[in-house]
């Protein structure tokens, strides 16, 4: 089991994580992807949710996949993830658009944003296997 002031060590040593330190709490943070690790008495390891503006500590899934992997490769690896639950999302959509509605101008819409994310997915795919 990796300890989380492993993956600090690791995320601080990373050269295009935002580094922020907060004077009030006497914390600092390092932010890479939407992923935020923060230093205070105790490393949190939190993830941007994009339904707002709030971070939400990761399950012990999560935490294993960064302990496996490090910090990069772990947090690319859980962006995959959530591209693939957009994905999922999105093609149940499309099948509900299909057999209900048929709403051409959403059902293009739809597949626009699958494009995008689709697109992002690849991306992140060959930055992983860069590493």
């Amino acid at each position: 089991m990796c300890r989380l002031d492993e993956i600090w060590d690791d995320a601080f040593n990373q050269h295009d994580a935002f580094h922020m330190v907060d004077a009030y709490k006497n914390t600092e943070c390092l932010i890479y992807k939407g992923f935020k690790i923060e230093s205070g008495d105790k490393h949190n390891i939190y993830v941007y949710k994009p339904k707002g503006e709030v971070y939400e500590e990761l399950n012990q899934g999560e935490y294993d996949i960064l302990c496996e992997n490090g910090w990069r490769k772990g947090v690319l690896k859980l962006v995959l993830n959530s591209y693939q639950i957009k994905l999922d999302k999105i093609a149940e959509r499309v099948k509900f658009e299909i057999n209900t509605r048929r709403n051409d101008k959403h059902l293009k819409s739809l597949k626009t944003s699958r494009q995008k994310i689709m697109d992002n997915y690849l991306k992140v795919v060959t930055q992983i296997s860069k590493l």
